[in-house]
């Protein structure tokens, strides 16, 4: 092998690795929209599922205090109503959740 082929070689490989390393900017941006899209849709539907346990429990607790106690007659303590708190959550956080979602798909169809 001659001197000149070995060099060739070694440039062919030398502009093939810059070529695997060179940053993608348009990948990147992809790639942290659906990041934040992922973290923004398990963050929403995981309050979602803490307001069900969160009210379940919470109510569970109050009927067992007022058994254990024998005390029907206490006007002051009030269950929760799924309604009510899902409600309260849902009007702070869908905003949110559809703005994420129109900026993902948004990107996407362009």
């Amino acid at each position: 092998m001659s001197l000149d082929s070995k060099f060739s070689k070694l440039e062919e490989h030398k502009d093939s690795k810059t070529e695997v390393n060179k940053f993608n900017e348009a990948e990147h941006k992809n790639q942290t929209r659906r990041t934040i899209t992922l973290v923004f849709l398990i963050g929403f539907f995981l309050s979602i599922g803490l307001c069900f346990w969160a009210v379940t429990n919470y109510n569970h607790h109050l009927i067992q205090l007022t058994v254990e106690t024998k005390d029907l007659s206490c006007k002051t303590l009030k269950l929760w109503e799924i309604k009510e708190i899902l409600s309260i959550i849902l009007s702070a956080l869908a905003s949110s959740v559809g703005f994420v979602l129109g900026y993902y798909f948004k990107e996407q169809s362009s």
